[in-house]
């Protein structure tokens, strides 16, 4: 008797199949004449069926994985040749070399895009969001080579490499669908990494109607925001104080009168919330590259709620903050610096301001007190008096100047080229607001589909390869969950028995890791009675949640069944 798990690996195989993954690989990449065994594309077909169910890049459990699950895989695949020697390392290393050559690379995306974004339904405005985000790792820096030390938020003393994303958003769920990316060294700064990126995925969207694209600040460059004008496109992008100095967004926000700002509201707890409001300018940009650009671009001002009140409030403590700091220059204490006169503490006085940038904010005034204190007369030391300098600082606050300043914080600017008519000022904002999307992906693939981090493999193409094979398994991902939104849309239901612990709680747009875990526990047994071909083969009943998740997806429930068939048939020829 022997028992199998089989979990989610036959409806995340049936997914691979639609997708038709095996076939477009075998066009699209071909390896060397002495590859033996089962093709590239069945090999890459049932690692991502093992990436995504036990969540392990590890290239070393692949093969114990297949030699354990052998009959069953062989049955669901229709591979009798299939062996666990396909799955070696070196296999695995070889597959990721050819994963990884950029040619082939780009063949295989315009074939599969091809075939997946055809049953994916864009907004009447698609939109492409980008940005990039830094992988980490304690890999050994070479010159030229993939791990370089640059900017990031978490570690600055370690080796990184960058992932460029661009994504799709749609008309059904909240998640983006990734269309493109690209791996670049990680010293390089983001601003440089959008163009490539962008020149490939208007190729790869061809002469479809024209999409928003959607970026952080670093996208905002005259010659980004000119190349996607030029390539029929809009774009959306905050500009930075480089691209628009604050002298001129301080003369265009107090210009304005408040009275006609538009409001943007949203609906929390049945009640109306002032989420943001703003209004419009517009201005005419030139750009030069051997030959002038010019263009009319809208100016977005939007002040939002949350965020002008947590400034407002950060500046408040500063302030006092910054008080108390220029309290404790005066007085003295072990290990500090003397302070050798008045004008030596107002020179230290007006560089702490330059400093926190509060000069025009905060006037102190310093004054200096004297006060002779009478020694007496101490065995040889004869009596004398002592003057000892103190020093106090009185603070007065500009209100004026803090009430302006508050005026002017928690504003963003916005660029955009796409006609009012096309996307209005709200539209614009909740565009902005759906950058959490490409985020989300991020954490996906650092995280949650089959977590990146940590990086084991130490060759760069190999890293690069596997990057993009996990870049498979989120589209996979992503095309599970648009498929089930989109029904239980339509059936206007909400999947439940997803949350573990609470069974009641439903939700309308699934996460493909919750919709594959529900099929965790499905266990194959099968009995083969000695000196015959007789086999009893029996399976865990499939629920309801699982029954009704395959269907979501768009697949028979006969899809398990069908492996005891085929284990039956095996047997019995």
């Amino acid at each position: 008797m022997q028992v199998y798990r089989l979990d989610d690996v036959p409806l995340i195989y049936e997914q691979l199949q639609e997708l038709k993954l095996q076939d477009l690989i075998d066009k699209s990449v071909v390896p060397h004449g002495n590859w033996q065994g089962i093709s590239l594309g069945h090999l890459l077909t049932i690692w991502l069926c093992y990436l995504l169910s036990e969540g392990d890049h590890r290239l070393s459990r692949l093969e114990n994985w297949v030699e354990c699950n052998l009959l069953w895989l062989q049955s669901m695949t229709g591979l009798s040749n299939l062996t666990s020697k396909d799955f070696t390392d070196d296999r695995l290393e070889s597959a990721l070399d050819y994963l990884s050559k950029e040619e082939k690379w780009l063949s295989f995306q315009h074939l599969f895009e091809g075939n997946s974004l055809s049953i994916y339904d864009l907004e009447p405005i698609g939109t492409l969001r980008l940005d990039a985000a830094p992988f980490q790792g304690h890999h050994k820096i070479i010159e030229g080579g993939l791990f370089q030390k640059g900017y990031c938020k978490q570690h600055a003393n370690i080796g990184q490499f960058k992932v460029m994303l661009a994504t799709l958003d749609n008309t059904v769920n909240n998640f983006a669908y990734p269309l493109f990316h690209k791996v670049f060294s990680g010293e390089k700064a983001d601003d440089i990494l959008y163009l490539p990126v962008l020149k490939e995925c208007v190729e790869l969207l061809g002469t479809q109607e024209a999409k928003l694209v959607v970026g952080d600040s670093k996208m905002g460059s005259k010659s980004l925001r000119s190349y996607i004008k030029e390539s029929g496109h809009y774009y959306l992008v905050p500009l930075s104080k480089v691209q628009l100095n604050d002298q001129r967004r301080k003369s265009l926000i107090m210009s304005q009168d408040k009275s006609k700002f538009e409001r943007i509201y949203k609906e929390k707890k049945g009640q109306q919330t002032l989420v943001c409001q703003g209004f419009e300018s517009s201005q005419k940009v030139e750009y030069e590259d051997g030959q002038i650009h010019q263009w009319e671009e809208r100016l977005l001002f939007v002040l939002s709620t949350s965020y002008s009140k947590s400034q407002c409030a950060n500046f408040d403590k500063k302030i006092v903050k910054a008080k108390e700091e220029l309290v404790g220059l005066t007085q003295s204490k072990q290990g500090k610096q003397i302070i050798k006169n008045k004008e030596d503490l107002t020179e230290k006085i007006q560089g702490f301001l330059a400093e926190k940038s509060l000069t025009d904010y905060l006037e102190v005034i310093v004054s200096e007190n004297i006060e002779i204190k009478h020694k007496r007369k101490y065995k040889d030391r004869p009596a004398f008096d002592k003057k000892i300098i103190t020093y106090q600082v009185e603070i007065t606050e500009n209100k004026q100047a803090i009430e302006e300043k508050k005026k002017l914080l928690g504003w963003q600017v916005y660029a955009c080229c796409a006609p009012e008519e096309k996307l209005s000022f709200e539209q614009c904002v909740w565009k902005y607001r759906g950058q959490n999307r490409i985020e989300s992906r991020f954490d996906s693939l650092r995280n949650k589909v089959a977590p990146l981090l940590p990086v084991f493999l130490q060759k760069d193409n190999r890293i690069i390869g596997l990057v993009n094979l996990l870049m498979i398994a989120l589209k996979t991902c992503s095309m599970m969950e648009y498929k089930a939104a989109k029904n239980l849309k339509k059936e206007e239901e909400k999947l439940t028995n997803v949350y573990p612990g609470n069974p009641k709680m439903g939700t309308k747009t699934p996460t493909a890791k919750r919709m594959l875990d529900a099929f965790t526990g499905i266990s194959l047994v099968v009995i083969k009675k000695e000196q015959t071909n007789n086999v009893n083969v029996a399976m865990t009943e499939i629920n309801h949640t699982q029954k009704k998740i395959i269907s979501l997806i768009g697949f028979k429930s006969g899809i398990y069944e069908d492996i005891i068939r085929k284990i039956k048939i095996r047997f019995s020829t």
